[in-house]
């Protein structure tokens, strides 16, 4: 009998400590973090989140490491970490085509459920419309007055179909009683392509991917969806200065594109008290900052008390909206 007591003590020891364990984990972490990007190696994404990572390898004392999914508009490097043990030692670094998604495609997961949203990290400024230089116009208004003239003859880029830059492209052209054909592309960067070679005669783009083409006079810009105008090309007015007054107030939460960071639900809540802080240190950073900047946004923390988890929320009901307006049907 007094055996037997002796194991059953032993036993009740060890469940008590392994439940310690997993309700205050105060080694984590002793092992290495990935942060898994639904996006393409070298894009927008990617180089935030190796910026990131490499800053919290420093703080840590761990490595992190980041990893490319990609895939079905995003939805597998997603669905990989909803799907991934809720230990903090896989993350998601993504933009707010997890808000998206749910208003386009059937989803594996339930974007509002399978993740504990921990903070930005990033807030794009705006996008610039531009146009191949071999459109005859200088201007936004000279430009609705050809596409007019042309009603459904030109065509336009996005990097596929129902992202936030096709959304905005075809609020522009509703607002103005356009049609152009939507060219889908697999990528910004193809789409900024063919606008470049004159496949399609205009694209919407974040600053980076197109300031030096416009400098060197291989796109135009026509106007930026911004508040104010980007210093790297002061001479471009914004789409209020171009003539559509109303367009930033009414759409210009989504061209404000963010960028955070999420864990699988039910994390727990001491390892994500860790990461909220580790990562309040990163983003604050100077060198993190500086690669934000570069990527033509800026830092953008938001606090941990779920004020981040309710822009998600809110942004997934008015993408919602907004696409059964513009009548895109889910895939």
């Amino acid at each position: 009998m007094r055996s037997w007591k002796i194991v059953m003590a032993v036993g009740l020891v060890a469940a008590a400590a392994s439940v310690a364990t997993h309700s205050q984990p105060a080694s984590y972490p002793d092992r290495p973090i990935r942060i898994v990007v639904p996006s393409s190696p070298g894009s927008t994404p990617d180089v935030m989140a190796r910026a990131i990572g490499a800053q919290l390898s420093q703080q840590m004392g761990q490595a992190v490491i980041v990893e490319n999914k990609l895939g079905a508009n995003q939805v597998l490097g997603t669905d990989y970490v909803a799907k991934a043990a809720p230990d903090g030692y896989t993350l998601l670094l993504t933009s707010n085509a997890i808000s998206l998604n749910p208003a386009l495609r059937k989803l594996p997961y339930d974007a509002l459920r399978a993740f504990v949203p921990l903070t930005r990290v990033a807030v794009a400024t705006g996008f610039l419309v531009v146009v191949n230089p071999r459109v005859p116009v200088n201007t936004l208004q000279e430009f609705v007055a050809y596409a007019t003239q042309h009603n459904g003859e030109l065509n336009f880029s996005s990097p596929g179909e129902g992202n936030a830059f096709h959304l905005m492209t075809s609020l522009f052209l509703r607002a103005n009683g356009l049609r152009m054909q939507h060219i889908p592309y697999n990528s910004i960067n193809l789409a900024v392509n063919a606008a470049l070679a004159g496949d399609v005669q205009m694209t919407m783009s974040v600053p980076t991917m197109v300031v030096e083409q416009i400098k060197a006079g291989k796109l135009r810009a026509l106007a930026f969806t911004g508040k104010q105008r980007l210093p790297e090309l002061p001479d471009v007015p914004t789409m209020a200065e171009a003539g559509v007054a109303d367009f930033e107030a009414r759409y210009g939460w989504i061209d404000k594109g963010w960028m955070g960071v999420f864990a699988p639900a039910a994390t727990p809540g001491p390892v994500l008290e860790r990461l909220n802080s580790e990562l309040a240190k990163a983003v604050s950073a100077p060198r993190v900052r500086a690669v934000v900047a570069q990527g033509g946004g800026f830092a953008a923390l938001t606090d941990p008390e779920g004020e981040f988890a309710k822009r998600v929320g809110v942004e997934t009901r008015e993408f919602a909206e907004i696409v059964r307006s513009l009548n895109i049907k889910p895939e």
